[in-house]
């Protein structure tokens, strides 16, 4: 009997590695949405525009880099050793793990912002401010407009999760999660 619990475990855990190696495709892909966007606003001047062409490419790093963040704190959180551990000592559920992912995102979304403004500031300070603009904002405009369909999607997964879950801790009124879950 030892031998089959301990070849489960066995199995649980390579299942575990195979999953969370997800990460490091996602870690790439979240890094490359960066360096894209780096390369799209180098050659630019200080108070040039930016073409529609490189705002679709910035829209659309954004809409990898979000989403690919997203699920990176997700499987860090599920599928590592540390995560587990973290999930367990606090006690959360599936929700819990996607509302917090969902919270680190929006804390780096709000700090790319931030860094932004301070940009934007430190550029505008000394010129006149009715007639300066910095390329930066208008960057991380297009970049960030791709936030705003992101987040729906994950208050969505977080809503969904939160709907799910007490159909998952046994709750046996069909009545109830009808109305709960109208789909």
């Amino acid at each position: 009997m030892h031998k089959k619990s301990q070849l489960h475990t066995t199995n649980y855990y390579k299942n575990e590695i195979k999953k969370a190696s997800i990460i490091y495709p996602l870690f790439i892909l979240v890094l490359s949405a960066l360096i894209v966007s780096y390369f799209i606003l180098r050659d630019l001047e200080w108070e040039e525009h930016i073409t529609i062409q490189r705002g679709l490419w910035l829209f659309a790093s954004g809409l990898l880099f979000f989403p690919s963040l997203f699920l990176i704190l997700n499987n860090l959180q599920v599928h590592t050793h540390e995560g587990r551990k973290f999930v367990r000592a606090y006690k959360l559920n599936y929700s819990d793990v996607f509302d917090i992912s969902n919270k680190c995102v929006s804390a780096v979304q709000a700090l790319f912002c931030c860094l932004t403004g301070l940009t934007s500031i430190q550029y505008s300070c000394p010129k006149d401010i009715l007639h300066t603009s910095h390329y930066i904002s208008e960057g991380y405009a297009w970049f960030g407009a791709a936030y705003f369909f992101y987040d729906i999607w994950s208050m969505y997964r977080v809503w969904s999760a939160k709907m799910v879950q007490p159909q998952m801790n046994g709750i046996k009124n069909k009545i109830i999660l009808k109305f709960l879950l109208p789909i």
